[in-house]
């Protein structure tokens, strides 16, 4: 059996260990490398995803004109994620960054697909 462990929770492990340990005066523990590099793109995101929906709600307030439509509009956006992924699921469709590229799919794209198919494997019979 593989035990996969996050970094986050590993360290945490590591970091009762050593407590646990007597370390001799002078010495300390530093967590450095791929840890260090996880922790700093954490907070990046964790700063750029904070700028990012006080933007949405600015553009939404000076739309709108409203804090409290604006507020309700962004209260809503999960449910609307939620609801977009559950039908692409029921669907049977792909959700994934290419799947959502307009140029690429003109018209009704599985009917496409499959007279494609159809029409490949009708020359590969004859």
């Amino acid at each position: 059996m593989v035990l996969l462990l996050h970094a986050n929770s590993f360290l945490y492990g590591i970091g009762i260990t050593i407590l646990a340990c007597a370390v001799a005066q002078g010495y300390f523990v530093q967590y450095g490398g791929q840890f260090e590099s996880q922790e700093k793109a954490s907070r990046q995101i964790l700063l750029f995803s904070i700028v990012a929906i006080a933007g949405i709600f600015l553009l939404l307030y000076i739309a709108l004109k409203s804090v409290r439509s604006a507020f309700l509009v962004m209260a809503n956006l999960p449910l609307a994620l939620i609801g977009g992924v559950v039908m692409v699921f029921l669907s049977g469709g792909t959700l994934s960054i290419a799947s959502l590229d307009k140029r690429r799919h003109r018209g009704n794209s599985n009917r496409a697909t499959r007279r494609k198919e159809q029409a490949l494997s009708r020359r590969r019979r004859g």
